[in-house]
C-alpha cells in the first residue's frame, strides 16, 4: 500500500533528529550506561546537527510524494513542508551553536512535529478505492500456507504428516474411554464414604464424649465397692 510507505519514511527520518537531540542532551548517562552514541565521539556536535538536518531535508519533499501517490489531497503537500522546515530550522540552530539548550528546542520540535503531521495525514487522506472481503483474506490465507507448506521437507508436509496418522493409528493403543454415566456414578460411589471436615470433626468430638462417659460409669461402681469394703473392715473391728 502507499500510504505505508509514506508513513514509514517520515516515520523513519523524524527519528534522527528527535534521538540526535536526545543523544546530544544525555550523552554522559549514554556513556554511563555503556551505550557508544554518536555525540560522544562527535565533541563538536557539527556530526550530529548533520544527521539532524539530512533527514530534516529528506522530509521535505514527503508530502508532494504524497500527493502523488494518491494517498492525500494536495493540502498536505504544503502542510508537510511547512512542518519540517520548522524542525529543520530547529536542526540548523543546533548545527551553527551545538549547546544542551538548541537541543533541547529541536528535541521539543521533533515531539510537535509527529503527532501535528499525522494529524494532517489522517484529515486530508484520500479515500480507499480497493475493496477487500473475507473470500479474499481466507483465499491469501490459503495461498500463503500452501507456498509456506511447499518449503517444508516431504516428509513434513501436512498432507504426508497425515497419512503417516492415519496409518499408526490401528497399531495405537489408546486407553478406552468409559461412558459419562459410568464415570458419574463411579465419582459418586467414591464420594459416599466421604465426609466434609466439619462433620468429621464433630463426629470424632461425639465419639470420645462417649468413651469419656462409659469410662466415668465403670469407674463409679468400682468406687462404691471400695467404699463398702471399708465400711464392713471398720466395723469389724
Amino acid at each position: 500500500d502507499p500510504g505505508a510507505w509514506v508513513l514509514a519514511a517520515a516515520l523513519f527520518s523524524w527519528q534522527l533528529p528527535h534521538f540526535m537531540a536526545l543523544a546530544w542532551m544525555c550523552q554522559d548517562d549514554y556513556a554511563r550506561g555503556g551505550f557508544r552514541m554518536l555525540p560522544k565521539f562527535d565533541p563538536t556536535g557539527s556530526r550530529t546537527a548533520a544527521v539532524a538536518l539530512r533527514h530534516c531535508a529528506l522530509l521535505l519533499p514527503l508530502g508532494a510524494v504524497a500527493v502523488a501517490l494518491h494517498v492525500t489531497s494536495p493540502w498536505f503537500a504544503g502542510e508537510a513542508a511547512l512542518l519540517a522546515a520548522a524542525m529543520g530550522a530547529g536542526a540548523l540552530a543546533f548545527r551553527a551553536n551545538p549547546t544542551a539548550a538548541s537541543a533541547r528546542k529541536l528535541f521539543r520540535g521533533s515531539l510537535l512535529y509527529l503527532p501535528l503531521l499525522l494529524a494532517a495525514l489522517a484529515v486530508h487522506r484520500q479515500p480507499n478505492s480497493h475493496t477487500v472481503t473475507w473470500q479474499d483474506v481466507r483465499q491469501e490465507a490459503h495461498t500463503a500456507a500452501a507456498r509456506a507448506a511447499a518449503l517444508l521437507p516431504e516428509q513434513l508436509q501436512p498432507g504426508r504428516v497425515w497419512q503417516q496418522l492415519q496409518e499408526l493409528q490401528g497399531g495405537l493403543h489408546l486407553p478406552k474411554l468409559r461412558p459419562v454415566e459410568e464415570r458419574y456414578g463411579l465419582v459418586l460411589q467414591q464420594l459416599q464414604g466421604m465426609k466434609c471436615p466439619s462433620r468429621a470433626y464433630g463426629d470424632s468430638v461425639g465419639e470420645q464424649g462417649a468413651c469419656s462417659g462409659s469410662a466415668g460409669a465403670a469407674e463409679q461402681p468400682a468406687s462404691a465397692g471400695a467404699a463398702a469394703v471399708d465400711e464392713a473392715a471398720s466395723a469389724g473391728q
